[in-house]
């Protein structure tokens, strides 16, 4: 017996056809575009209080980042330099993308290709980071017997120390 699940809003449009199929033939790949300009933001203005360094890197990634609109789409936007492409947030964090580089590609799941260019890209900003993401700043802050635990991999909770403004100085 074989159940056939309805779509509650009726059937797809060619529009949407034609999108979604586009949309699964597209290959997902690490984008480096928006950790470019995000450290070139956070670089020109690293004397600021963050919460002036975290608008002004929003303000050049609105103003700078690639834009492309579809032709199936009837809202756009992006985060990145295109359809399935996976932007980097460098200020949350950047240690395991770095050590991750050359296994992107070969994941059993979430598997992205990266460009040699966007390699070496991330690597050059990443020095960069080093000790200013929030990560970093979250693990800074643990106390020692906490960092022990976490160093030998008791407990991760990397999504709750990088993901979000923190206001980790």
């Amino acid at each position: 017996m074989s159940v056939t699940m309805q779509n509650p809003f009726g059937e797809m449009t060619e529009r949407i056809k034609k999108f979604r199929q586009e949309l699964l033939d597209t290959v997902p790949m690490v984008c480096a575009e928006r950790a470019v300009i995000a450290t070139r933001a956070y670089k020109k203005h690293e004397s600021e209080q963050t919460v002036l360094k975290r608008a002004y890197m929003l303000n050049a990634v609105l103003s700078e980042m690639s834009i492309f609109i579809e032709p199936y789409t009837l809202i756009v936007g992006n985060q990145a330099s295109r359809n399935r492409a996976a932007p980097v947030f460098p200020e949350y964090a950047m240690d395991w993308i770095i050590k991750e580089l050359d296994d992107f590609e070969k994941r059993d799941g979430d598997m992205f290709l990266i460009s040699e260019k966007t390699k070496a890209e991330l690597k050059r900003i990443y020095p960069y980071w080093k000790g200013r993401t929030l990560q970093d700043k979250a693990l800074a802050a643990y106390p020692e017997s906490a960092r022990n635990i976490y160093d030998i991999g008791i407990i991760r909770n990397e999504g709750n120390i990088t993901s979000g403004a923190r206001t980790l100085r």
